[in-house]
């Protein structure tokens, strides 16, 4: 895990930062994943939206991807409602 992290954060800036070097591709090895956890409240008392911490987030990390779960944490899972066929 430490020479995909090394190779990552260290060496794929560097190569991208080469003239003429449009973009670096790299596989193998484990990727490291973070999950963010935004208290809601915190967010509304501090003035600002998901939206914003998602933006901060992508900016801080150029490249790599930020995604938005499909449920957030704390919501009510929504089950599919089963209507009974109608009697003809």
């Amino acid at each position: 895990m430490e020479l995909k992290s090394i190779e990552d954060w260290q060496l794929e800036k560097q190569f991208k930062s080469v003239p003429n070097v449009v973009d670096v591709s790299s596989f193998g090895g484990t990727t490291r994943e973070y999950q963010v956890q935004v208290d809601p409240e915190k967010l509304v008392s501090y003035g600002l939206s998901l939206a914003q911490v998602e933006q901060q987030l992508a900016d801080l990390l150029p490249g790599r991807r930020v995604q938005r779960p499909r449920r957030l944490v704390g919501e009510q899972q929504r089950r599919p409602v089963h209507q009974r066929p109608r009697d003809r």
